[in-house]
C-alpha cells in the first residue's frame, strides 16, 4: 500500500520543537482594511453598506448571494468604498474598504438567547448566521454539511497536524482548551450526534493532560491518541485508524 492509500506508516523527521512551546502572537491590525467580496470562486455578494458608515467588529458588510454566507467587519471604523484590487486568486476583485479607527467597537453578529438550551436547528441557524466556512479554499459553508444529516454516531476532530512543523493546532487547543470541548458539545447537538473522539498524535504529553481533565466535564467527549505517522492527519487515514473503516464519499447528483 501507497502512503495515499493505506494506514499511514511513514515516520518523519519532524521539527515541531521550533514552535511548539512558543505563544501565538497577535498582529496590530493597519490603518486601512480591504475586506474581498471573494469566497472560493463566488464573487457575487450584496453589499449592506456604503461610503462614510460607521461600522463596528460585528457589522454586516455583505452577503453571497447564491450559497448564503454573511461577511463580517473585523474592525470599527469608516467605510471609504469598494475598491478593486488584486486577490490572491490572482484577479482583481472587490474589497470593501475600511478605515480602521482603533477603537474596536463591537456589535454581536448573531445574537443567541440561550445558549445552554439551543435546539438542533438553533446551532445549525447560529452557524450559518455567523458565517463559518471551511478553511480548505472554496469557502464551502459549514451549516450545508449539517443539514439534513441523520444517523451520526460519533463527531471526529482532526487535531493530529499531520505536517512535520505544523504546531498551530497543537497551541491553540492548549490555549483555548474550554473552548475547544464548548465548540464540540455544539458540534455534537448540530450532527445529533451520541459522541465526539478528540484525536491527537501521541507523545503529546502536555497537551493530552489537558484533554484528559477537561473530558472529565463531559461523559461524551473522549481523546485519543494515533500513532504519530504520516500522513495521519489525513481524514481517509485517521478515520481508517479510529474506527478501523475505510472513508466513503457521497456526492450529490
Amino acid at each position: 500500500m501507497s502512503i495515499l492509500s493505506g494506514k499511514g506508516k511513514v515516520k518523519l523527521d519532524g521539527q515541531k520543537g521550533l514552535t511548539k512551546d512558543k505563544p501565538i502572537l497577535t498582529i496590530e491590525t493597519p490603518d486601512v482594511i480591504y475586506v474581498p467580496l471573494v469566497l472560493g470562486v463566488a464573487t457575487d455578494f450584496d453589499v449592506h453598506v456604503k461610503e462614510g458608515d460607521h461600522v463596528c467588529i460585528g457589522t454586516k458588510l455583505a452577503t453571497r448571494k447564491s450559497m448564503y454566507v454573511p461577511i463580517y467587519s473585523p474592525v470599527s471604523g469608516t467605510v471609504k468604498g469598494i475598491e478593486k484590487r488584486m486577490h490572491a486568486s490572482k484577479r482583481l476583485q472587490n474589497h470593501i474598504v475600511i478605515e480602521n479607527d482603533h477603537k474596536d467597537e463591537k456589535v454581536k453578529a448573531y445574537e443567541v438567547s440561550d445558549p445552554d438550551h439551543m435546539s438542533q436547528e438553533d446551532i445549525i441557524k447560529a452557524i450559518k448566521e455567523l458565517g463559518i466556512v471551511g478553511l480548505g479554499g472554496s469557502g464551502f459553508p459549514t451549516y450545508v454539511k449539517y443539514e439534513n444529516v441523520k444517523n451520526i454516531e460519533t463527531i471526529l476532530i482532526n487535531g493530529v497536524e499531520c505536517e512535520p512543523f505544523l504546531t498551530s493546532d497543537h497551541v491553540a487547543m492548549k490555549r483555548d482548551i474550554k473552548a475547544l470541548f464548548d465548540g464540540v458539545h455544539y458540534m455534537i447537538q448540530a450532527a445529533g450526534a451520541k459522541n465526539a473522539i478528540i484525536a491527537i498524535k501521541e507523545h503529546k504529553p502536555d497537551l493530552m493532560e489537558l484533554l484528559v481533565e477537561e473530558a472529565k466535564n463531559y461523559d461524551n467527549i473522549k481523546p485519543r491518541e494515533v500513532p504519530d505517522r504520516y500522513p495521519m492527519g489525513w481524514e481517509r487515514v485517521l478515520i481508517r485508524t479510529v474506527f478501523k473503516k475505510n472513508m466513503i464519499v457521497y456526492q450529490q447528483k
